[in-house]
């Protein structure tokens, strides 16, 4: 036959915080797995959609035109560039970058140049990992609190229960036993 002390006292509440850990683990894994893909995606998307605005522009007015528009857009996204008409560099940003994609641009469907861009110090990207951190830092904070007040609470359940199991104990050894008073109340219909 088991014993409750025994039972209670195996590890129940470690291996409840740790199936609790493999749970928070797991999540903030996917938490990150499916932000890095979003960020991806939408640097991916933004860029393309830069590309083929550059392509419009050279389409409409002129290679010449696009300096401006490339300067403003590295500006407001904090990107570095290149642009490339026919071989030739003729822009790029003051941000220089390690890390560009490389972007053909195509008009009539030849490949007349193409835009270099590096976004990795992008303010989205930035952002998005500040973010990230903030998030994850909460969670830490969540999951640490979570895991004190589970044990300070079952623990403390855990004590009232040996301490009813003893007492019953004590009652069927000695049957003089004068203290009535139980936190549980199947042991005290046990008592009684």
């Amino acid at each position: 036959m088991n014993e409750v002390k025994k039972f209670l006292n195996s590890g129940l509440i470690k291996r409840v915080s740790i199936y609790f850990t493999f749970i928070f683990v797991f999540i903030n894994m996917g938490m990150l797995l499916f932000n890095n893909s979003y960020e991806k995606y939408s640097t991916l998307q933004q860029e393309n959609s830069f590309v083929r605005i550059v392509e419009h522009m050279i389409m409409d007015n002129g290679k010449e035109t696009v300096y401006e528009y490339i300067e403003h857009f590295s500006h407001i996204h904090n990107t570095s560039m290149e642009y490339y008409f026919e071989g030739v560099l003729l822009y790029q940003t003051e941000m220089t970058g390690n890390d560009f994609e490389v972007y053909d641009i195509i008009i009539e469907d030849d490949v007349v140049g193409e835009v270099l861009i590096d976004s990795s110090q992008s303010f989205n990207k930035v952002l998005s990992s500040t973010l990230l951190l903030v998030i994850n830092l909460f969670i830490v904070i969540v999951y640490i609190v979570s895991i004190i007040i589970f044990y300070v609470y079952t623990s403390k359940r855990i004590s009232k229960v040996l301490n009813d199991s003893n007492k019953l104990r004590i009652q069927i050894i000695s049957m003089e036993f004068d203290d009535d008073e139980f936190y549980f109340a199947d042991f005290y219909d046990i008592y009684t």
